[in-house]
């Protein structure tokens, strides 16, 4: 009878599972319980700087001597955009990473290919994929519904340096976990949900360097063979040149935390300046 007399939301259990607490998960929980008798728990752990997945990858490449803190930095750049209702979030982040973050792309002489630009959602990877092929960018795209005959080309497509972006959706790294090869620079369009990925995405371009360090390394035992080919000093990356450019708004607060640690979060959220590098 209560089904029939419209009354399921008060005696409907839902329970939802998550590694991490998130914004849409509270907004369920919040909103939408309305059970006489009802009990929501929500287990947040608090992350400190120690545990913070930037100062654990940091000291796992100090660790490894690929940098050093002094001369060799992988400098990580935050930038904060501008935004004050959540309706207007995504509209804010486009117009930011149009106005401010293409440039920075474009204008880079640097490294000319290898920018890997990591979106969250899939909703935001159309509406950038659209506009670069509106504006006539060198890019191309790799998300969960390209078919493995497109993922091979695009993915080739990068490597090879034939186009200049790859905009690469958060889902897709979930299933897939791919080796993608020739990134130098990384542009998270968003926060990554899990702060692994961070780790996971920023290891693109340690593997590279790596990958070309040993490809530039001369054989010594054929050093006196003539014939050798003199190595390429241009394939060796500097991670002093690599772009990592992470965008957020105070609204990611929940995602930021997780990813610097929630002392260096409020920093970053109350901070003068809008641009901040750790």
């Amino acid at each position: 009878m209560y089904t029939i007399n419209d009354k399921n939301d008060y005696v409907t259990q839902l329970m939802l599972f998550s590694k991490y607490s998130t914004p849409e998960f509270n907004n369920v929980t919040n909103t939408q319980f309305k059970n006489l008798q009802s009990g929501v728990s929500i287990f947040k752990p608090y992350i400190t700087d120690e545990k913070a997945a930037v100062n654990q990858y940091k000291l796992r490449l100090l660790k490894s001597g690929l940098i050093d803190n002094k001369v060799n930095k992988l400098r990580q750049v935050f930038l904060r955009f501008q935004v004050d209702q959540l309706t207007k979030s995504a509209d804010s982040r486009f117009e930011f990473f149009k106005n401010i973050i293409l440039s920075q792309i474009i204008n880079k002489l640097s490294y000319e290919t290898g920018t890997l630009v990591y979106i969250p959602s899939y909703i935001d990877y159309i509406r950038v994929k659209n506009y670069l092929s509106d504006i006539n960018i060198s890019a191309v795209g790799i998300d969960e519904y390209s078919s493995q005959k497109e993922l091979t080309r695009n993915r080739f497509s990068f490597k090879s340096g034939k186009v200049k972006i790859m905009l690469y959706t958060e889902r897709l790294h979930f299933y897939k976990r791919f080796e993608l090869k020739g990134v130098r620079n990384v542009i998270f369009y968003g926060l990554p949900t899990d702060p692994i990925f961070y780790s996971e995405v920023l290891n693109f371009i340690v593997d590279n360097k790596i990958r070309s360090e040993m490809s530039t390394t001369p054989k010594f035992d054929q050093a006196e063979d003539e014939d050798d080919e003199e190595v390429d000093e241009d394939d060796t990356i500097d991670f002093n040149l690599c772009m990592i450019r992470v965008m957020f708004s105070k609204l990611d607060m929940m995602k930021l935390d997780k990813l610097v640690g929630l002392k260096l979060a409020n920093e970053l959220i109350q901070a003068d300046s809008e641009i901040n590098e750790i």
